[in-house]
């Protein structure tokens, strides 16, 4: 009997073993694939849209001879210290033309020049100029902001000038005085979208004459002027 017992309860336990490990075995089941969230902007990003006009953009200060596909404050800091040679910024056959308009505040002003520099000249000139702006800046942050924008490279300015759209960036510098210096560098896209240095403007600060003088400056920008 005991024997019989014994064989039952083998043959059972053998029969449940079957049930919970037999068969073929199931293939997995697939899961199914969530979308990948997208990426959060940066605030301090999204609230500048100068920022993001810069975001992945070229600014010349990467490796030897890059591009420059936006203007920027640390661009004009480089010209000014030799790190950027100011040729790779000028374009041979445009050379940059510059206006000056500091006309003082004496019984005799001072005469308005207008004048396009060429190859080393040119280079020479604008390394000069941004040394003067960085000086400034350095001497008194506040008072000689350094301000670069690039609101007008994609799309053109349609009141850069009167009857005239132009793409276009900046970097400015106001002189705070009434008759201090103000600067205005002016960069256009070529061909590829690379920014090229063309204009330099200088007027006094605060200078009713400003819209005048670009006017003036705007004929000679772009122009062929140099061999």
């Amino acid at each position: 009997m005991m024997r019989t017992m014994l064989a039952f309860v083998a043959s059972m336990a053998l029969a449940g073993c079957k049930k919970e490990g037999g068969g073929a075995p199931q293939p997995a089941q697939p899961v199914d694939a969530q979308p990948q969230p997208r990426p959060v902007p940066d605030a301090a990003v999204a609230a500048d849209p100068e920022k993001v006009r810069r975001a992945g953009k070229k600014t010349g200060l990467g490796a030897a001879h890059e591009p420059v596909e936006v203007a920027t404050e640390d661009l004009i800091q480089a010209i000014s210290e030799g790190n950027l040679k100011a040729a790779d910024l000028i374009d041979p056959a445009l050379g940059i033309h510059e206006l000056i308009d500091l006309p003082g505040g004496g019984d005799r002003p001072e005469p308005k020049t207008s004048k396009r520099l060429c190859g080393k000249q040119a280079a020479e000139h604008l390394q000069k100029v941004a040394t003067q702006i960085v000086a400034r800046h350095e001497r008194d942050p506040d008072a000689y902001e350094i301000d670069c924008s690039n609101e007008f490279v994609a799309t053109a300015d349609p009141a850069f000038v009167k009857d005239r759209a132009q793409r276009y960036a900046s970097c400015s510098q106001s002189g705070p005085a009434e008759y201090d210096a103000s600067y205005v560098v002016y960069f256009f896209p070529d061909a590829g979208g690379h920014l090229k240095l063309v204009g330099i403007l200088v007027t006094e600060g605060g200078s009713a004459l400003f819209d005048e003088d670009l006017a003036s400056l705007a004929v000679e920008l772009g122009k062929p002027g140099c061999k």
